[in-house]
């Protein structure tokens, strides 16, 4: 499955399972989408966060052009690696796609909303404007990625 069908076959399922507490479930449903479980991952990490970057594409420019993964042993970061975003395709296409949604006046469209609201970034300057931030002047650091060993 190509990248670009597999982000629309996502918004599906980020819509039906919008009330899922946790990305897990939808990591383990995408699959059954036709695409590969090392896609899914792939969606998960990166697609909510180029659907919240490009939402907030005017309103904040203090997003990191970076992202860091490592796993845990015992408690403690191991296998740290930073990369840089616009080597991830997935990321590079599911932030196109989000655009397009945009500018073709999409944004109220349920499987956009429920992406938005898996976006760690977004949720953050939600939160620090509602403590009195701008969003201009808030500078978020690089998202931090688990590692799964379970691809």
């Amino acid at each position: 499955m190509e990248i670009s069908e597999a982000i629309k076959s996502a918004l599906n399922v980020f819509r039906e399972y919008k009330t899922t507490p946790d990305l897990e479930t939808i990591g383990l449903v995408l699959p059954k989408t036709g695409m590969s479980r090392e896609m899914a991952w792939h969606i998960i990490d990166f697609m909510p966060l180029a659907f919240g970057r490009a939402f907030m594409k005017d309103a904040c420019r203090g997003f990191s052009d970076e992202y860091e993964r490592c796993s845990y042993k015992n408690g403690q970061a191991v296998d740290k690696v930073i990369k840089k975003l616009t080597d991830e395709p997935v990321f590079l296409e599911a932030k196109r796609i989000a655009l397009e949604m945009i500018e073709g006046g999409k944004v109220n469209d349920p499987g956009f909303q429920a992406v938005l609201e898996r976006s760690v970034e977004l949720n953050a300057i939600k939160h620090l404007v509602s403590k009195g931030s701008k969003p201009e002047n808030i500078v978020l650091s690089s998202p931090y990625l688990l590692r799964r060993e379970n691809l």
